[in-house]
């Protein structure tokens, strides 16, 4: 096999393949100001410009190349992207604090409710239940696609969880 390099201007943060192979998400962090790295506590996060956006990119595998770019207003920072095994719907969490839902170009859904960062996303394998997990420190969120995004939260976790995966048979978590 070979290797091809997909270029894009802005640090590629994660990615994610659709379930039929056709397209890859990337999550990326918006632009870099090194001038106000030096005035915050942590310079990975501070560096990003406040004006800028963060986006998703999807690429079209067959023809190696960019189909569109998703402005997702992330003050900077998508943390993760997945796409729901059924009907290549692009869910992406970022710090702040919301999931964003795509069919093709079209955000169908805004989920709120995390209280910090959103750090992993996945969608279980039948696609009816999107979880998320972040530095919420207290629980896993569990969104019903079907109502439109229901949550029902599973508490206990004292820390931050940073990585969430389903079961095969959805029966786990």
């Amino acid at each position: 096999g070979h290797c091809q390099i997909l270029e894009a201007p802005e640090t590629v943060t994660c990615v994610a393949f659709s379930s039929d192979g056709k397209f890859l998400a990337s999550g990326h962090r918006g632009s870099l100001d090194t001038s106000s790295a030096a005035e915050v506590e942590d310079p990975t996060m501070a560096a990003i410009k406040d004006d800028e956006d963060s986006v998703v990119r999807l690429w079209d595998l067959s023809t190696m190349s960019g189909v569109h770019v998703f402005k997702v207003h992330i003050f900077g920072v998508v943390l993760s992207v997945v796409f729901s095994p059924v009907d290549n719907i692009l869910a992406a969490g970022g710090v702040d604090q919301t999931i964003r839902l795509w069919k093709d170009t079209e955000c169908i859904h805004t989920l709120q409710g995390h209280s910090n960062w959103v750090y992993n996303v996945k969608f279980s394998p039948d696609g009816q239940t999107l979880a998320s997990a972040g530095e919420d420190e207290t629980a896993v969120w569990l969104w019903n696609l079907n109502d439109g995004g229901s949550s029902t939260t599973l508490e206990g976790h004292t820390e931050s969880v940073h990585c969430i995966a389903f079961s095969p048979n959805s029966l786990f978590l």
